[in-house]
């Protein structure tokens, strides 16, 4: 019994760890996006929010950003981001309760 003690401590310790290693990896808020394509993302909803998704009221600036920076140089994949980020719900609103 003497010789089992020590390796039931370690089988305990090294399930603890891999708890706490995995709850680490979960709670990443950003996804595992970069610092950039955070920063990205919140510029487009923004942008999304103030026209509500019309890529008529974008300014030059905002418009070469959405072409350039995240569309690759592909207007109509731009104009679809944009459209679907102002689409999204908000992300104070909880899921699957419906829109006010």
């Amino acid at each position: 019994m003497k010789s089992r003690l020590p390796l039931i401590v370690l089988i305990i310790v090294l399930a603890g760890v891999a708890v706490v290693v995995n709850l680490r990896a979960c709670s990443n808020a950003s996804g595992g996006l970069s610092t950039e394509q955070v920063q990205q993302a919140d510029r487009l909803h923004e942008i999304a929010r103030r026209t509500g998704g019309d890529w008529n009221k974008l300014t030059p600036e905002e418009k070469q950003f959405l072409v350039n920076e995240l569309a690759y140089g592909n207007e109509q994949s731009a104009r679809m981001l944009l459209w679907g980020a102002s689409r999204q719900a908000p992300a104070s609103q909880q899921a699957g309760r419906p829109a006010r």
